[in-house]
């Protein structure tokens, strides 16, 4: 039988956890939509010398910061359990420092190494954009640690708030500076717009010093003057080492799959350039391929992902009490939500690809960004059964086994890059069908690990089976809305509007007919009582 602190701290993981799953989707949601007129302003030339930098920029900030909220949440985590709140203030402090010297580090590699490394993307003038990522790198080197250290005493609010100011901020001076500086040309604009992310982490960081120093007075230092317990004080070095001995693990399987982006950029651009295309085109068709393709891709990964990694604070919780039917039920909870969210996605994307590319840019070549996004909607699956699989591996504490696959899922995608886009030239569809490729080995394997770790039962019908067939029927329904309201006089926007609206309406009303969601999954959606009472007014549950 659970005791009652064991019971609380199990409610508070998964409230905490339900926080910031929620401000994650704000966050993506906001990241998405303002990436629409950033794609206007920028065109698909400017926006591969930003999706370049932001490559260059990501791997360096995973290498620097990306384990530092993990490993210091978990260690400040143990030692408030302990009630031994002075060593807990002391590596505090320890990861300031080593998180200050990283983050100099690595933001002045990407400052003066910027011309270098622009070269090395294949596209010289994202050296502007490249540089303007230093500011931002350094600056989140510090807010990851603060944001670690408010999750470790299991709050998650300080966190959820500055990364929603930091993305509003973000977006409104990427567009403002963009817009100002197109003017000077994309290089110029491009860099304009990453310096709005600098600024969004500088916001962020103020935000989350402030609400630290307002804890700190009330709470903090009282814990501190009322730790009796022995404390010897060691050297900054050894805090530093357990610091980094939690950290480097997590590192090195996000690092592993963010040199993978590098190296696929390279590639890529250089498959091209190899077949004799001009540096114009590469960059063009990069530009495409990043920010009208990719784009769309991750939306509804990142809301899936959103919203089912809410339990995998919970899957952590019920390891604490032991409860292996619990931890059971809950990954297969957060593997079902993905995939009724990614197999309509998956559908709708590539009923729709042609209205919605010309619903949302207004510049390049539409026809062939539509194309791209048919070859590469049923990525969205795959991406979505990993990014999930990431979280319940880190939420089981197996966070070495995500390296092993990382390698073994990178390898075959350089492989398949070159023999798609060097050996036989397929161009950029070649990276699809390669990234297609990837994302369906890495899910596969991050689902046959995560199995032979903890075996856990689907409901394939439930999953897998009454998806695929809500998502059909959505897709006639959705394809006949569009043409009929074509044909009706609509314009391409209302048309694809109502193609989407209808085609949502249709998957749950599917859904809900042949069982695939029942009232035990609705209540944990966001207002799941009130979406319960809807469906039983027209009589669908």
């Amino acid at each position: 039988m659970e005791t009652q602190s064991i019971k609380k701290k199990k409610n508070n993981l998964v409230i905490q956890g339900s926080i910031l799953a929620a401000s994650a989707l704000i966050v993506r949601l906001i990241g998405f939509f303002y990436r629409i007129p950033l794609e206007g302003i920028l065109t698909d030339v400017g926006n591969n010398y930003y999706s370049s930098a932001f490559i260059i920029y990501t791997f360096f900030l995973m290498i620097s910061t990306y384990g530092f909220p993990a490993a210091i949440s978990k260690i400040i985590a143990e030692k408030h359990a302990e009630k031994r709140y002075k060593e807990a203030y002391y590596i505090f402090k320890a990861s300031i420092s080593l998180a200050l010297i990283l983050g100099t580090i690595c933001a002045l590699a990407l400052w003066f190494g910027a011309d270098y490394l622009a070269v090395l993307t294949k596209s010289p003038q994202s050296n502007l954009a490249i540089k303007a990522t230093a500011p931002a790198l350094f600056i989140f080197s510090l807010l990851s640690v603060y944001r670690g250290y408010f999750q470790g005493m299991h709050t998650m609010v300080p966190t959820a708030i500055s990364q929603i100011f930091e993305q509003i901020v973000n977006a409104a001076l990427s567009l403002l500076l963009a817009y100002l500086l197109v003017g000077k040309g994309y290089p110029y604009a491009a860099a304009g717009s990453v310096i709005g992310t600098g600024a969004g982490a500088l916001v962020a960081f103020i935000i989350i010093i402030t609400l630290y120093s307002i804890a700190s007075k009330a709470i903090l230092k009282k814990r501190i003057r009322k730790d009796r317990k022995i404390f010897i004080k060691k050297n900054i070095f050894a805090y530093w080492g357990v610091i980094l001995k939690i950290s480097i693990p997590i590192v090195v399987g996000t690092a592993i799959l963010n040199l993978s982006s590098v190296i696929d950029m390279i590639m890529i651009k250089g498959g091209m350039l190899a077949h004799n295309f001009t540096n114009l085109q590469s960059d063009t068709n990069f530009g495409i391929y990043t920010t009208k393709n990719q784009l769309l891709i991750n939306l509804p990964v990142t809301i899936a992902a959103a919203l089912s990694m809410a339990s995998i604070p919970s899957i952590s919780a019920s390891l604490i009490n032991n409860n292996m039917h619990e931890v059971r039920e809950k990954i297969d909870a957060a593997v079902r939500t993905t995939l009724i969210i990614v197999i309509p996605a998956a559908v709708g994307e590539y009923i729709l690809a042609g209205p919605i590319m010309e619903m949302l840019f207004k510049t390049g070549d539409l026809k062939f960004a539509a194309h791209l996004l048919e070859l590469s909607a049923v990525s969205i699956i795959f991406f979505g059964i990993y990014t999930v699989c990431v979280g319940i591996l880190q939420g089981l504490g197996k966070l070495k086994v995500q390296i092993y696959i990382s390698i073994v899922a990178v390898a075959i995608k350089i492989g398949l890059n070159y023999l798609l886009m060097y050996v036989f030239n397929f161009n950029i569809y070649g990276a699809i069908i390669a990234n297609n490729i990837f994302a369906f080995v890495y899910a596969m394997l991050s689902i046959w690990v995560i199995h032979g770790f903890i075996s856990f039962k689907m409901d394939i019908k439930k999953a897998i089976v009454v998806p695929i067939v809500s998502a059909i029927f959505m897709g006639i329904f959705s394809y006949l809305t569009y043409y009929g309201s074509g044909f009706a006089g609509a314009n391409n926007t209302l048309s694809t509007v109502a193609a989407i609206f209808v085609g949502i309406l249709i998957y749950i009303i599917f859904m809900l007919k042949l069982k695939g969601l029942d009232e035990d999954d609705i209540i944990n959606f966001p207002k799941g009582a009130m979406l319960i009472k809807i469906f039983k007014i027209f009589r669908l549950l």
